[in-house]
C-alpha cells in the first residue's frame, strides 16, 4: 500500500484520468483504497451477475476476460503488465469475439510501450508486433474455424423483413430464456392475435396491429444498436492502429518540452486506455 495508487505509467482508470484529475492530491490513501475497492467491485459485478444468471462455457471466459479487466482498470497499485492478464480468456475465445480479441495482444503491448522503453526493449516490442500483424491480417479464419461454423446456413431472402427483424432480435437476447419465451410469446400476439384466457385480449381488432407495431418498433431499435455495435467492433482494430502508429510518430519527431517531461508516456497511456476500455466492453458483453 505505500507504493501508492500507481507508480508508473499504466493504461488503465487512473493513471489515464490522473492526467485531468490528481486523485493523489485530493484524497488520502486510505480513502483512495476504499474508492479503487468500490469502482473494481461495481466494474465486475454486471458480468458476473450476467454469468451467474445464465452460465456457459463461453460466458465463463468472457467473465473471466471482463474480472481481469475490472481489476486492471480500477483496482489500486496496477502494474503494467497486469494487461497480459485478459489476454489468456481472450485468446480461447478466438474467433467467437471477432475482432476485439484478435487485436487485444497488440493493444496489449502498446499500453506497455513507456515500460518496454524504459528497459531498452522497443527493437523485441516492433519485431513482435510485425509478427503478429502477419499472423492475424491473413486468413487465419480458414484455417481454425470448425467446419460446422463454416458451413452455416445463409438466412432465406424472403423470408421477409419481420423474419429479418426477429432473428436480429434473437441475436439480441441469445443467453436469455426468459426474454426469447417473451418474445417468442409476443410473436405468436402480433401473428395471430392473443390467446384466450391469457389476459392479452384487447377490444376489437386493434389488439395484433398494436402488437406489430411495438414489435417492429422495439425490431428497428435493437437492429440499429445491433448494427453500431458491430460497426464499432470492425473499427475498433484500425482505429487502435492508427492511433498507436500516431502515438509513436509523435514521440519519434518530437521533443517534450521541460514542464511536461512525460508527455511522450502520457499520450500512449491515454490513448491505450480509451481502446482497452472498448475491447473490454466488447470481450464481456458481446452484441
Amino acid at each position: 500500500l505505500k507504493r501508492g495508487l500507481f507508480e508508473d505509467w499504466v493504461g488503465n482508470f487512473w493513471c489515464s484520468t490522473h492526467v485531468a484529475i490528481k486523485w493523489k492530491r485530493l484524497f488520502s490513501q486510505a480513502t483512495m483504497l476504499r474508492l479503487c475497492t468500490g469502482t473494481t467491485l461495481l466494474a465486475l459485478a454486471p458480468v458476473c451477475w450476467r454469468e451467474l444468471r445464465h452460465p456457459s462455457p463461453q460466458g465463463l471466459l468472457r467473465c473471466m476476460a471482463g474480472s481481469a479487466f475490472a481489476f486492471f482498470m480500477f483496482s489500486y497499485q496496477v502494474h503494467e503488465k497486469s494487461v497480459l492478464l485478459p489476454l489468456l480468456p481472450a485468446t480461447l475465445l478466438g474467433i467467437e469475439a471477432g475482432p476485439a480479441s484478435r487485436w487485444l495482444p497488440p493493444l496489449a503491448a502498446f499500453s506497455m510501450f513507456p515500460l518496454l522503453k524504459r528497459d531498452g526493449l522497443v527493437a523485441a516490442y516492433a519485431a513482435a508486433l510485425l509478427l503478429w500483424a502477419a499472423f492475424a491480417s491473413g486468413d487465419w479464419e480458414a484455417e481454425v474455424l470448425p467446419s460446422h461454423q463454416q458451413q452455416r446456413k445463409p438466412v432465406p431472402e424472403d423470408s421477409g423483413r419481420q423474419q429479418d427483424g426477429q432473428l436480429a432480435m434473437a441475436l439480441a437476447v441469445e443467453g436469455s430464456p426468459e426474454r426469447s419465451v417473451r418474445l417468442r410469446r409476443r410473436q405468436t400476439v402480433a401473428s395471430e392475435g392473443p390467446m384466450e384466457g391469457s389476459g392479452e385480449e384487447h377490444d376489437g381488432a386493434a389488439a395484433p396491429s398494436d402488437a406489430r407495431l411495438h414489435l417492429d418498433g422495439d425490431t428497428g431499435y435493437r437492429e440499429r444498436v445491433l448494427k453500431l455495435a458491430e460497426l464499432a467492433q470492425q473499427r475498433l482494430p484500425a482505429a487502435a492502429l492508427c492511433t498507436a502508429v500516431a502515438v509513436h510518430l509523435f514521440a519519434a519527431v518530437t521533443v517534450p518540452p521541460t514542464r511536461l517531461p512525460y508527455l511522450h508516456d502520457a499520450a500512449c497511456t491515454c490513448s491505450s486506455f480509451v481502446f482497452l476500455a472498448a475491447a473490454a466492453v466488447g470481450l464481456s458483453f458481446p452484441f
